[in-house]
């Protein structure tokens, strides 16, 4: 029996995400699969006769042509049942959806092939049909409300930006624990401690500032009160403003 192509669409599709049928477990981890539903007529309009029906499935990036990035084929046990012309089959029952990437166009092509043990395969339906989305999985995309286009991520590169008169970032430390680290690759260069004290390629500054290494300055350093160790010459460009400093070795700049 020829079957009519394209099938005819009567529900969308819909993406949802299932656990032992229709329920999940917050415990458990997530099986996403899509639920697609149709109608399927012959060469006349009429509906196909009652029965379990090979389907194959398949996930493209384009509209016509291509490679499929996902196939599933339905077929023996895993066949499709069609009740009144009306199926209703779960994709990634059979092969996962794990691996295939939502986050771009996609379009779902369909071939039937008979109720037989063996598939006599009808040809891919055309047009594909086009992967829709229902509006929870709009707010999938969000987080309180929030578009994921506005999250910072930790797996590359990105960018912090806002245009406001408030604070744009607080850190705050309510245990022991440091404020911030921040490391070139496994060397921390940066620290703040439980307390505020800072430490530039220290992990223990003991002053308020600690820097372990030269500095170098090419604007005014002011102190109140500054003291150094190092027996060697100390240089400050262009000037310092120094009150109370004391040092062991000659001061120049």
């Amino acid at each position: 029996m020829k079957l009519s192509r394209p099938i005819s669409i009567f529900l969308t599709i819909a993406v949802i995400l299932t656990m032992a049928g229709f329920a999940f477990s917050s415990f458990a981890s997530f099986n996403p699969q899509i639920n697609y539903q149709g109608k399927l007529t012959n060469s006349g309009g009429v509906t196909v006769p009652d029965g379990n029906y090979n389907i194959e499935f398949k996930l493209y990036t384009v509209a016509g042509g291509g490679t499929a990035i996902w196939t599933e084929t339905r077929t023996l046990t895993d066949r499709v049942a069609i009740t009144n012309g009306l199926f209703s089959a779960l994709l990634g029952k059979v092969t996962s959806l794990s691996g295939v990437d939502f986050n771009q166009t996609l379009y779902l092509g369909v071939n039937i092939g008979g109720t037989a043990d063996t598939p006599a395969w009808d040809g891919e339906m055309t047009p594909r049909k086009k992967m829709g989305a229902v509006p929870a999985a709009f707010e999938a995309d969000k987080l309180d409300g929030v578009d994921s286009l506005s999250f910072l991520r930790s797996d590359q590169t990105d960018t912090m930006s806002a245009n406001s008169a408030s604070t744009l970032l607080s850190l705050i430390q309510n245990g022991l624990g440091d404020i911030l680290n921040i490391f070139d690759g496994s060397t921390e260069v940066f620290t703040i401690l439980d307390g505020g004290n800072i430490g530039i390629a220290t992990t223990t500054p003991s002053q308020k500032l600690s820097v372990a290494g030269n500095g170098y300055f090419t604007g005014t350093l002011s102190a109140s009160n500054l003291s150094g160790t190092n027996t060697g010459d100390q240089n400050l460009t262009p000037y310092a403003l120094l009150s109370g400093a004391t040092f062991t070795g000659a001061i120049s700049a």
